[in-house]
């Protein structure tokens, strides 16, 4: 696979032929396989098959989960780190491929995976071209994650590929009816004019009875709210750069001239962040201080990753006890330290550690007999994370946390308060505009703030409107109310004053463009559907079995 990624932008220059064989001087990683750790055992879990993979396995859900966060960067430009964000895109990209292997879909040749990488949201620039920093910029973000390799980012692409004809596929010529498409147009062109009445939330300050027995008793019903989750301790041994450079010889001048004209783009001269001097092209003696910079790291890098590589391997093969005499002569010949991680979530890993939010996660499968970790890469090194302890979920008795429960008794009765205050209030403004009261002056003496909107269209509503409000107004009737709206710390009442609909007679070729619209819309929604019927499919064949 990676013989493509060698000639893969070829077409855009033979230097760019060259800059691409910088990974093969990247630091390469000696990982431990989950054999030779003992992190993982067959028959250990039901299993939980899902077109082809186990759900139970936890190396199964990084490798879906993997290659959704991968395609997620590419397609949108932007690393995901929250993988519960990802989680619902990864089981639907799993489908997506297994609905491509049934109906044999194939995979790209090098010409369309070539055309197909530069339309990436990831590698395209504001000019909407392709943009060769842009991708070096990821290149090199991939090779801080351990996880990740070239590899497995061709494989990801050359699947999103495949998903994306499957999703052509799905969406046929379409069918919609013609008055549907008269009534989209009149819903879109309807002009529309109304009062939009706010009570502010934050505002609101009843007075709220804050007995201990009414405490006791939220806390009682809400104490699903107050668990604490399985928490571990785990201490990270770390091999840092700075430990290893001391052991690296001197390199030549020619070496490094040679480590520059691989791949020249990586170095700039930042003496003068000026445009003009980003736009020259630069020498090696022009960066030579930071060409070798670069180069001592990698080759410390490579250091880091081998003596973890090797401390790993001893702990397994010598059955090294954890912290024992023999741990910690092998810690200090293999030129390591501790660094302590206090207890934290799956949930809720620490952010101010030099090991990712992954490898922190994935220490949950960790316990006193496979106490250590594969090896992480980190952007100073590499590290191995030791499991310490672990804390089972719990509740916390009310006298702990009973400023938390205060707390959260008051929210709690703020917002029923503020909704019944909605109620009472959109009953009075109903019947004010009901016996032909202005709706502004009964509002204003409620205590309400005003605005009103003339004779705006779906289509080019205010830019201050707040566009979800629309769907309170579709089926009211000149004249009425909505009950309040709760959005985003505000109670909206909407008053219809008028509206008028267009006249019915349009456009034939309005009529072409919004139906085709309509299709496309439809039939991605159907698609959708059909990817979850599935999925559900899927794992129902696991329920029965």
């Amino acid at each position: 696979m990676f013989t493509w990624l060698q000639s893969i932008f070829q077409k855009y220059g033979k230097w760019m032929f060259l800059l691409l064989l910088a990974p093969v001087i990247v630091a390469f990683v000696f990982t431990v396989t989950p054999a030779r750790s003992g992190l993982t055992k067959a028959g250990d879990l039901r299993k939980v098959s899902y077109f082809g993979y186990n759900l139970a396995s936890d190396r199964d859900l990084r490798t879906i989960f993997l290659g959704a966060e991968i395609s997620a960067w590419i397609q949108s430009g932007r690393r995901p780190h929250n993988q519960e964000m990802i989680k619902d895109f990864a089981f639907n990209r799993t489908a997506y491929l297994a609905m491509a292997k049934n109906i044999n879909v194939p995979g790209p040749n090098d010409k369309q995976l070539r055309d197909y990488i530069t339309t990436k949201r990831a590698f395209v620039g504001n000019d909407g071209k392709f943009n060769e920093q842009l991708y070096f910029q990821f290149i090199d973000a991939i090779q801080t994650d351990a996880r990740i390799s070239q590899d497995r980012v061709a494989q990801t692409m050359s699947e999103d590929y495949r998903i994306e004809k499957v999703q052509e596929t799905m969406i046929g010529p379409g069918f919609i009816q013609p008055f549907e498409v008269k009534k989209h147009i009149e819903l879109l062109n309807t002009l529309w004019s109304i009062n939009v009445a706010t009570l502010s939330y934050e505002k609101y300050k009843p007075f709220i009875l804050t007995e201990e027995s009414k405490l006791l008793s939220f806390y009682e019903s809400n104490k699903f709210r107050y668990e604490v989750p399985p928490r571990i301790k785990v201490t990270a041994i770390i091999f840092s750069l700075v430990d290893f450079r001391d052991s690296i010889t001197s390199p030549k001048d020619t070496e490094l001239e040679s480590f520059f004209d691989i791949q020249p783009s990586r170095f700039k001269d930042e003496s003068n962040p000026g445009e003009e001097n980003t736009q020259k092209e630069l020498s090696f003696s022009d960066v030579k201080d930071k060409v070798r910079e670069v180069y001592l790291n990698e080759k410390a890098g490579q250091l880091t990753a081998q003596a973890a590589d090797e401390f790993t391997l001893r702990l397994y093969r010598d059955k090294i006890k954890k912290y024992s005499e023999s741990f910690n002569q092998l810690l200090l010949e293999k030129n390591g330290h501790k660094a302590p991680i206090g207890l934290y979530s799956r949930i809720d890993p620490p952010t101010d550690t030099k090991i990712s939010t992954q490898a922190l996660i994935d220490a949950f499968n960790l316990n006193d007999n496979r106490y250590f970790s594969d090896i992480i890469k980190t952007q100073d090194g590499s590290a191995v994370l030791i499991y310490d302890n672990r804390v089972e979920k719990y509740i916390p008795p009310f006298e702990e946390i009973q400023k938390t429960i205060l707390a959260d008794y008051e929210e709690s009765e703020l917002k029923r308060l503020f909704i019944e205050e909605g109620k009472v209030i959109n009953r009075k403004l109903t019947t004010a505009t009901n016996k032909g009261k202005q709706f502004l002056m009964i509002a204003n003496d409620l205590g309400l703030s005003v605005e009103t909107y003339e004779n705006f269209t779906r289509r080019e509503p205010p830019d201050e409107f707040n566009f979800s409000l629309f769907n309170s107004i579709d089926n009211l009737s000149p004249g009425g109310v909505t009950p309040m709206l709760f959005i985003k710390n505000k109670g909206y009442f909407v008053h219809l004053k008028d509206k008028i609909l267009p006249e019915g007679n349009s456009d034939p070729s309005v009529l072409e463009s919004t139906s085709n619209q309509l299709i496309q819309a439809t039939n991605y929604y159907s698609g959708q559907s059909l990817i979850l019927e599935l999925k559900s499919n899927e794992l129902d064949k696991s329920k029965i079995n």
